[in-house]
């Protein structure tokens, strides 16, 4: 939650996902991470990840790991 205090990278969220589930034991992600703010996260399949979430948008992020099944909502 602290990492994803806007302004923040989209980039920066995605990297800070994957890696708290490579240390907590996943070997892969299920799925590459949709991690948007503002419209962009109305957009189905999203993974460009290289904007700014700015102060007004609120983060999005549907994500999984390879160690476990359910998808995991960390913003």
């Amino acid at each position: 939650m602290f990492a994803s205090k806007a302004p923040v990278e989209e980039g920066f969220l995605y990297a800070k996902f994957e890696f708290e589930c490579r240390a907590r034991g996943a070997d892969i992600l299920a799925y590459p991470p949709v991690v948007a703010g503002g419209n962009r996260s109305n957009t189905l399949h999203y993974v460009k990840n290289n904007q700014l979430i700015k102060v007004h948008e609120m983060p999005f992020s549907a994500t999984s790991s390879g160690a476990t099944s359910k998808a995991l909502y960390c913003l």
